[in-house]
């Protein structure tokens, strides 16, 4: 009767596994994508409009961030990030200092918005990792031993880590 069940749990999981990764995470990654490409685009009106200067290290810096962020990262899982983020230095870089002083509100805020699509693309390629990464998190902000602007800011650093090299990872055209 044991086995049975077991069986049934071990066909189940593996129903729901192809399920997930043939349908839910290709769905919701192209939609993560499509929202970047729409952020991308909405920056570049910012400058079309005169909103922003299209040659300002600012803007440059974002729009290379958010193509990063389209090209590099579905190829990334939630494993690299972390390994990241225990590796690195908790130093405040330079870039994103100098980006913070440089950018207008509207540039900082289309930032924020691309990390937090860039980590829903690493939670969407790590599915069991994710669980026991917010578990984590969790405990550690109960214990106030790290913050969300933290997380953020080493997310940032892991993106611009990243190679720009497009045969790591090709974006499908839109």
């Amino acid at each position: 009767m044991l086995i049975s069940y077991l069986v049934i749990l071990f066909l189940s999981s593996c129903l729901i596994s192809v399920f997930y990764w043939n349908v839910i995470q290709p769905v919701a990654l192209r939609a993560v994508r499509f929202r970047l490409f729409a952020r991308r685009d909405q920056l570049r009106r910012l400058a079309v409009e005169k909103e922003v200067n299209s040659g300002s290290w600012a803007y440059r810096e974002l729009e290379g961030f958010i193509c990063k962020t389209i090209g590099v990262v579905p190829a990334c899982g939630l494993t690299s990030f972390v390994w990241f983020a225990f590796k690195s230095e908790n130093e405040r870089s330079y870039e994103y200092d100098r980006f913070r002083k440089e950018a207008s509100p509207e540039l900082v805020k289309l930032m924020v918005k691309t990390v937090e699509d860039a980590f829903l693309i690493l939670f969407f390629n790590s599915p069991f990792i994710t669980i026991v990464f917010i578990a984590i998190s969790f405990l550690l902000w109960v214990i106030d031993r790290i913050n969300r602007i933290t997380i953020y800011r080493k997310a940032e650093d892991f993106i611009d880590s990243l190679p720009s090299d497009n045969s790591i990872a090709t974006p499908q055209a839109a």
